[in-house]
């Protein structure tokens, strides 16, 4: 299995399931159904969209379901917690609003229904300009300020194994293993996000880029496969 820097989000995503194989996979912002729609198809496949714009297909084998509410409704409202009936999330896919409010929300709730060693990716953590990381959509590329979330994970980590790769899938992805779903960061929720709006882009996306690793590295797939070691983690 190749993983490259010309991948797309859909292609990187979908060559991350092989590598997990879920049973069940959530992706928190589907848009047309591009990335949640194509092969390899999960046992059980949620997406959570409130602007939903396609049809669900049919597929051979497996289930997917698409909710067209917003994330904080579906997890607030007990609608995803029905939905898993006792189950757990083994792997994530999250690129709903890119505002790092939502983004932290989406993962906190995220993580606290994976199960121990589930993955979740996160889009759009390096934007390619100043213009697509402003908190105001003003272009058709944008990634909103997620960097910012990349930074609140790297500051106040409460111990899952944390990866940032910069030159795939566009603008790149934030890896994260849920070492122990119970795991809660230290700081408030408001805490955290008085944090992350004191941050500039020119301030905060270089070291992000710092800390990342290229698609290409060895560093990356051994991550993806679990095997890397905890003190590079």
């Amino acid at each position: 299995m190749q993983f490259s820097q010309s991948m797309s989000q859909s292609e990187y995503v979908g060559n991350v399931i092989q590598l997990q194989r879920p049973q069940v996979y959530l992706e928190i912002g589907v848009a047309t159904g591009k990335t949640l729609f194509a092969p390899p198809h999960p046992p059980l496949s949620i997406g959570v969209d409130p602007a939903f714009s396609s049809d669900v297909p049919h597929i051979d084998s497996g289930t997917i379901m698409v909710f067209k509410e917003t994330s904080d409704n579906v997890f607030d409202k007990g609608i995803l917690d029905e939905t898993l009936s006792g189950r757990h999330i083994d792997m994530a896919f999250i690129d709903g609003m890119h505002l790092c409010e939502y983004v932290m929300r989406d993962f906190i709730n995220t993580a606290a229904r994976c199960r121990k060693d589930s993955l979740i990716l996160i889009h759009d953590m390096f934007p390619q300009n100043r213009a697509e990381a402003q908190r105001e959509r003003t272009q058709s590329r944008w990634t909103g300020d997620v960097y910012r979330f990349g930074l609140a994970l790297m500051k106040y980590n409460p111990g899952f194994p944390l990866m940032f790769v910069s030159d795939t899938a566009g603008t790149g992805m934030a890896l994260v293993r849920v070492r122990d779903p119970e795991l809660q960061f230290a700081v408030s929720q408001d805490e955290m996000v008085k944090y992350m709006m004191s941050i500039e882009p020119d301030q905060g996306i270089p070291l992000l880029r710092k800390r990342a690793v290229s698609v290409k590295q060895k560093l990356h797939f051994l991550f993806l496969i679990d095997k890397l070691p905890s003190r590079t983690a």
